[in-house]
């Protein structure tokens, strides 16, 4: 990045905020002791800055990984459980937000009802099955698992219409595997076929402890199923592609994907408010999936929709479903070694039901009102360091230029907790019911959704709870959402060093920011709407950036034989490279360009890089990085931040990188887009 000119970080710094600096290095808000030595920051930055926590750190057996989301992780669950202990000791009234979560937590802990329950809790959804006859009974099966939140082979879900976000509109998805990417399903990777063949068995343990009637290679039956479902779904790269999943048919239309699917009929049986239109994120699957529907048995799809059930409500069952369900889901998938402890699985029953009524609690308790003034300001800073960024860039035209400023004016910011919080007034939560409470909590939630369905958007309702330790963008509302959870060591912390602070949390703001000028995130104007504001030459140039950092990162190796997917990652990769480029611009204009003292033999440049690195602290099992390669749209933590850093001149500067060094890469290589 080439540094705002003296003049500029002049005009800039009075309203960029300064952190409370202490220049004792034990407390500057560097972890040294994690640090490993033996490596050159010039070749490896990931483990220079973490090596050896990660060499002496152990994963818990509960999880698939640990570091420093993990450790906010936790933290954020013991707070919420010392929430619902208090809740022990006061008076409740009946359908008040203090007695919804007093008794989700205590159902869910309450084994020996639990335990009694046992399969019968499901009895009556597997009723419904049976009485499947037909293809048309199967799509009012398929509507009423879309109503009470149980996966089948499509999905829908309600948001602000891409193409006009004052109105809330009905998508409808591809939807319905149980492993966790349909790679999982087709590659011949012989992890990945070791990992499905273990799912017929995982189905019949299922089947037999619900004492259904035994029908051999029914788990087989199953699997061959969904191995047909994910061969003609979409790849996540496509998925993710605007252009690609924006679809608006009229439902006068559906009956045109098919006879045996009848959409029509299933959109019908959402039983939510009249529609005239709908959003088809996939086309072409829902084409081939009326194709499969006609060529599979019907009971086949019956044996497919029995153990999607048991699969879902297995975790909420006795023993030794949690077991069963354990064990594949977990320890096989995710290479854990043990449950996590029932107070903790609780809490997370909480979360998902009654989120932000915990929330409010937690925030009144953990939440001062200082962080939230600090990163609003903060925010702030990042904003107009975006904004001089955009100004400044060599390759875009001033018609684009002014566009992406119109876009960056729009952002708004939520910071901590939303101004107003949902009530869930209606919802229905009864002591000692546990199973019954989570399917009601889903069916509300869904309901709740459908009724946004003809109605303004709301753009002040939040994604995320404040508990969750997280932030994100959303394209269609032009919002970032920085929850207060994740505002705590090492990503914010009110002791360390401006240059610490900026590296790590304001990389986190920058990241988000950057979300509305990313691959997709581009294609969406300032109201959220999509909308090509790009000159033909200016998206010619973006993607040639682009391109250069999908290669980027597909030179990456996970694990032997296992690269990192560049066009996956392109969205994540791009907020990463041009959130911590826009942070290191704030963190400059705080500290007026000028150098700030040497601490522990490292410069103020050196200790902003830090900051950054050591956010991503982690060490992860092998089965869960595989899944993160093959899955998850972003690349696993030690690639975001060398494949960053190998990306940004200032780093290169900082550390004196050059030729011969693993992070160095030839200016004509380097990827500047914002």
């Amino acid at each position: 990045m080439n540094l705002r000119k003296h003049a500029l970080a002049l005009i800039c710094a009075t309203s960029f905020l300064a952190f409370a600096s202490n220049p004792d290095p034990a407390t500057a808000g560097i972890y040294f002791d994690n640090m490993d030595h033996d490596v050159r920051p010039q070749d490896d930055f990931f483990q220079f800055v973490n090596g050896n926590w990660i060499n002496h750190a152990e994963i818990p057996g509960d999880r698939p990984a640990t570091g420093a989301f993990f450790q906010l992780l936790d933290d954020s669950e013991a707070n919420q459980l010392n929430i619902l202990k208090s809740l022990e000791k006061e008076s409740r009234a009946q359908n008040s937000p203090e007695q919804r979560l007093h008794d989700l937590f205590t159902s869910f802990m309450n084994v020996e009802t639990i335990e009694k329950v046992g399969a019968s809790a499901v009895k009556d959804t597997l009723k419904r099955i049976d009485q499947i006859k037909t293809k048309k009974d199967l799509i009012d099966t398929f509507s009423w698992f879309s109503r009470i939140g149980i996966g089948h082979p499509s999905a829908v879900f309600v948001m602000a219409d891409v193409n006009d976000t004052e109105k809330n509109i009905m998508y409808l998805t591809q939807s319905g595997l149980t492993l966790p990417d349909r790679d999982y399903y087709i590659k011949d990777d012989g992890k990945l076929v070791e990992t499905r063949n273990k799912m017929p068995a995982y189905a019949d343990s299922l089947f037999s402890l619900a004492e259904v009637a035994e029908k051999p290679g029914r788990g087989a039956r199953i699997l061959d199923f969904e191995t047909k479902l994910a061969h003609i779904q979409w790849p996540a790269s496509d998925v993710q592609n605007i252009d690609k999943t924006n679809n608006p048919t009229k439902v006068s239309e559906l009956k045109s994907y098919g006879d045996h699917l009848r959409l029509g009929q299933y959109v019908k049986g959402l039983k939510a408010p009249t529609i005239s239109s709908i959003n088809i994120g996939q086309p072409s699957y829902f084409r081939a999936l009326d194709q499969l529907i006609s060529e599979t048995p019907i009971d086949t799809i019956k044996e497919y929709l029995y153990f999607r059930v048991l699969d879902d409500a297995a975790p909420h069952l006795s023993k030794a479903f949690v077991d069963v369900e354990f064990d594949f889901n977990s320890r096989v998938l995710s290479g854990l070694s043990q449950q996590a402890d029932r107070w903790k699985r609780a809490v997370r029953v909480v979360n998902g039901s009654v989120g932000e009524s915990m929330g409010q609690l937690y925030v009144a308790q953990y939440f001062p009102p200082e962080s939230k003034r600090r990163m609003e300001e903060l925010v702030d800073n990042l904003l107009l360091a975006m904004k001089g960024s955009i100004n400044e860039l060599d390759w875009m035209s001033a018609d684009t230029k002014e566009r992406a400023q119109e876009k960056l004016a729009k952002v708004t910011t939520h910071i901590g907790y939303p101004d107003k919080w949902k009530s869930y007034d209606g919802l229905v939560i009864k002591a000692g019911d546990h199973y019954g409470n989570v399917m009601r909590s889903r069916a509300w939630h869904i309901n709740d959704g459908f009724q946004k369905l003809n109605k303004p958007v709301d753009r002040t309702e939040w994604g995320m709870t404040p508990q969750t330790v997280n932030a994100y963008y959303s394209p269609v509302h032009n919002k970032v959402v920085f929850p207060a959870a994740i505002l705590q060591p090492p990503f914010f912390d009110p002791n360390a060093g401006d240059e610490v602070n900026y590296g790590a949390i304001g990389a986190v703001i920058g990241h988000e920011i950057s979300h509305g000028f990313d691959d997709q995130g581009r294609k969406f104007d300032g109201q959220g709407n999509v909308n090509d504001w790009w000159t033909k030459d200016d998206n010619e140039a973006f993607e040639k950036r682009a391109n250069v950092l999908i290669e980027h990162f597909n030179g990456f190796e996970a694990l032997t034989g296992l690269h990192l997917n560049g066009e996956l990652t392109l969205g994540e990769n791009i907020g990463d490279l041009s959130g911590l480029t826009i942070a290191y611009r704030a963190y400059r204009a705080s500290i007026n360009d000028k150098e700030l003292p040497v601490l522990n033999d490292y410069s103020g440049d050196q200790r902003f890089f830090i900051g950054f690195g050591q956010i991503w602290r982690v060490k992860l099992r092998e089965q869960f990085l595989r899944m993160l390669v093959i899955s998850d749209e972003h690349a696993p933590p030690m690639f975001r931040v060398n494949g960053t850093l190998a990306n940004m001149p200032e780093f290169h500067q900082a550390f004196k990188v050059g030729p011969g060094d693993k992070l160095y890469r030839a200016p004509k290589d380097v990827v500047k887009i914002w």
